[in-house]
């Protein structure tokens, strides 16, 4: 097992230190580009900083790469994640750069507590690693999984969650039920992966989004050199490629609940004045 999964410590573009495994797809990207999912973390950062949320829940911490930049925009983070060695990385890597603030929690979030073993992926990407979903060579761990809500009470903060950023694997529609009074209480603004069957088949059955988000709007993320926000043809390529090359950044775009995106924005009425002005591109 240690042999399999050696880390290495690297500084990303942000000046933030970071322990990652070696040859794992979060490394990699960090080597080649100086961060890894350069455009989330943008926005992360950026709409944080506007909202300046009390405490932020990072459910599916994995190492800590997102932990690291919602830290630096939030007064206190806790930070999810169930997997007993990916758990010990991302507590060093909030203890190696001073993050005190910042709270490494053992556990996975679900709408029940039990025990349960989730699947880690040795193809080089442990973000795929999965209670719901399992491909490729890999292996199960035993973890634990705690009801959302009632930890939360437990720990005194149902009545301060601003920021949820949720990134499980398939596990998403479990995690949001079981946070059920602490977003009908808080309207927390939600960031989460939206790129497994499972999860819009959850979704869909439970029919979460019209009964717990009815007055939510929400946007999918992307880049402003998606070739899906861009018109087909001469004059879409090239304002594309400029963009690409000349201007990247994150933008908004259009939601449909049974298309599957990396990332979609689920946010409350007091925040829709602040993400009308954020930019935003239509699907073409």
């Amino acid at each position: 097992m240690q042999e399999m999964f050696k880390t290495t410590k690297l500084t990303t573009k942000r000046n933030q230190h970071i322990i990652a495994f070696e040859g794992d797809s979060i490394t990699n990207e960090i080597i080649a580009k100086g961060e890894y999912d350069s455009n989330t973390l943008a926005f992360i950062s950026d709409v944080l900083t506007l909202i300046k949320p009390n405490v932020s829940l990072d459910i599916g911490a994995n190492i800590g790469n997102h932990s690291l930049v919602i830290a630096g925009v939030t007064k206190r983070l806790l930070s999810f994640e169930p997997i007993p060695f990916l758990y010990e990385v991302l507590a060093s890597n909030l203890k190696l750069n001073g993050l005190k603030h910042a709270t490494a929690i053992n556990v996975g979030l679900s709408d029940t507590s039990t025990n349960a073993e989730i699947f880690v992926d040795h193809s080089g990407n442990l973000g795929s690693s999965s209670i719901s979903e399992r491909h490729g060579a890999g292996e199960l761990f035993p973890i634990s999984l705690k009801h959302g809500d009632d930890l939360l009470r437990e720990m005194g903060l149902e009545e301060s969650i601003d920021f949820i950023k949720i990134d499980v694997e398939g596990h998403e529609a479990e995690v949001i039920e079981g946070l059920t009074s602490i977003i009908n209480s808080n309207k927390p603004f939600i960031l989460m992966e939206w790129k497994s069957d499972k999860t819009i088949a959850g979704f869909t059955h439970s029919r979460i989004l019209s009964t717990m988000f009815p007055d939510y709007i929400i946007y999918s993320l992307t880049t402003n050199y998606n070739k899906k926000v861009h018109k087909k043809g001469i004059f879409g390529s090239i304002e594309r490629i400029l963009n690409k090359f000349l201007r990247p950044s994150w933008c908004l775009s259009s939601f449909e609940s049974n298309k599957k995106y990396s990332n979609i924005c689920l946010v409350p009425p007091r925040h829709k004045q602040l993400f009308e002005r954020f930019p935003y591109l239509a699907k073409q």
